[in-house]
């Protein structure tokens, strides 16, 4: 899925998390989560939901910190498109 975004800039943010869920990942949220609790949002990971709530919550720190996300997008998104060539 990552595979048709490695070469477009506005997908940073996409590559700025440590790894990408696996599909296994994603089927357990849902079907352990998602389909027995039925909350009215899941992020995954956790960690990044609680980054975007505390950038919501103070502004100017989730500006910083989108900046701070999206440099390491770009990092981690060059990273991944010279190993795919």
């Amino acid at each position: 899925m990552l595979d048709i975004q490695i070469d477009r800039p506005e997908a940073a943010l996409t590559f700025s998390g440590g790894r990408a869920l696996t599909a296994d990942e994603v089927a357990g949220a849902i079907v352990d989560k998602v389909l027995v609790e039925r909350p009215i949002e899941l992020a995954l990971p956790t960690t990044r939901g609680w980054s975007a709530k505390l950038g919501s919550a103070f502004p100017a720190a989730g500006a910083r910190m989108l900046g701070a996300l999206m440099a390491r997008g770009r990092k981690q998104q060059a990273r991944a498109s010279r190993s795919d060539r």
